[in-house]
């Protein structure tokens, strides 16, 4: 169970997010909605302990993520598939980024390997995974974001814009993935997907202004 309890976030004199309060568990498939602008990102770099908060916390198992021994512990547990491209290194390819980044959370190459041809199951990755990250068209980077993000085995996944510039197909193939993987997870994403998507949706909340309704 993840409590947000009392969370603010600003940047120098302005409030990004104000007194937010939230439980994520497991099964939760939750819908992020709101304006751009609102906050969505920002909350979910709380989320990932990627950011600080301004003040409040964000408890697991009645700890906070951001003691610096439960905040590595945690990152193992989290999976973020930001909506920015600029994550991973240029000059390597999809798969290069994806061993190397996977190893930060333990995982050697053999496994990290291994766990990327399982995710070929739902779509085809061959041509993103031998791509040199700067010169992947903007498909191919999410491609490279999503293989990242599920490569992992992780309880809580935030999916931040998870559709963006994918096309019909690939993104049909990975509502399957999404619709497989999040048994028994703790799922929060910010984009509206089709009919599927929100069939999964165990509830809806709106930030804007700062709060969450």
């Amino acid at each position: 169970m993840i409590e947000v309890s009392s969370l603010h976030r600003s940047f120098r004199d302005k409030f990004v997010l104000r007194n937010i309060n939230l439980t994520l568990a497991p099964n939760d498939f939750i819908y992020l909605e709101g304006p751009n602008g609102a906050g969505k990102t920002t909350l979910f770099r709380i989320l990932s302990s990627l950011m600080k908060p301004t003040s409040g916390d964000v408890i697991v198992n009645g700890k906070s993520i951001f003691q610096n021994k439960n905040c590595y512990s945690w990152r193992k547990q989290v999976a973020y598939l930001p909506a920015d491209d600029n994550v991973f290194l240029p000059s390597l390819t999809g798969r290069q980024n994806i061993v190397t980044f996977c190893r930060f959370f333990g995982m050697t190459e053999k496994e990290t390997l291994n766990r990327i041809k399982q995710l070929e199951e739902f779509f085809p990755l061959a041509n993103s995974m031998e791509t040199k990250y700067g010169s992947a068209s903007s498909g191919m980077k999410q491609k490279i974001k999503i293989a990242f993000a599920f490569t992992r085995s992780a309880e809580v996944y935030l999916l931040d814009e998870p559709f963006r510039s994918l096309d019909t197909q690939t993104r049909s193939q990975f509502l399957n993935l999404i619709a497989v993987r999040s048994k028994g997870k703790a799922v929060m994403y910010t984009e509206h997907g089709d009919k599927n998507l929100l069939d999964l949706t165990t509830r809806t909340l709106c930030l804007e202004h700062g709060g969450i309704s």
